[in-house]
């Protein structure tokens, strides 16, 4: 009888430590969302390190929580919430100017295009897919390296996608005669270092017009 009692007291002293724990997590997890998302960033839940940062940003409304947001779920690989996310990001007001204050500006603004772009093209929607990635290259004059209709024309040829490949090139043509593109001007910075620009353009040429078929006339 005694054995019996002790045991039931451990059992129940269990379930009560364990009950306080959930609690305790549930109450932390609503009052410092941002250090939770850094603690499952650090274990490498991107996931879940997403779902915090988003928690932190519905607190907040600074766009800094929602680039948490959005890299964490890039980082994760989860198509949904890349496209949720960056999504928020890109229709955001104040983006533009969030940009500006990145060290590499540009590079940041392709990185969050190409996110989205990659995502819907993964997710079956190549019409959305190559609106992100015409829009990020639209509004430039260069052809940065890892830029996003680049980075989409790596999905499209890994895919054998022909068709889509046909429209990428085709726009990027257009794109190139409309801002009086060439490559060879933008091969060395002002500092004169090699920028690889001019070789990357030919390259995502190249590879959209071997996935396209046929040549360039």
């Amino acid at each position: 009888m005694a054995k019996n009692i002790v045991g039931k007291t451990i059992a129940k002293t269990v379930v009560a430590v364990i009950i306080l724990i959930a609690i305790i997590y549930a109450v932390l997890s609503l009052i410092i969302p941002q250090h939770m998302a850094t603690m499952y960033y650090n274990l490498g839940a991107y996931s879940a390190a997403a779902r915090y940062a988003s928690l932190r940003y519905t607190y907040t409304g600074n766009i800094e929580d929602l680039d948490r947001c959005a890299n964490y779920a890039i980082l994760s690989g989860k198509d949904k919430n890349v496209i949720t996310f960056c999504g928020e990001l890109l229709d955001d007001e104040d983006f533009d100017s969030y940009c500006s204050t990145k060290e590499e500006s540009e590079d940041y603004r392709q990185h969050i295009y190409a996110s989205i772009a990659s995502s819907y093209y993964s997710t079956g929607d190549t019409e959305t897919a190559l609106e992100y990635a015409e829009t990020a290259l639209k509004s430039i004059d260069y052809f940065p390296v890892n830029n996003a209709a680049g980075i989409l024309t790596v999905k499209v040829a890994e895919a054998k996608d022909g068709s889509t490949a046909a429209i990428l090139y085709s726009f990027i043509q257009t794109w190139t005669t409309e801002k009086q593109y060439v490559p060879e001007d933008h091969a060395l910075d002002e500092s004169g270092e090699a920028t690889g620009e001019d070789t990357y353009y030919s390259a995502v040429m190249s590879v959209l017009l071997d996935c396209k078929g046929g040549t360039d006339l």
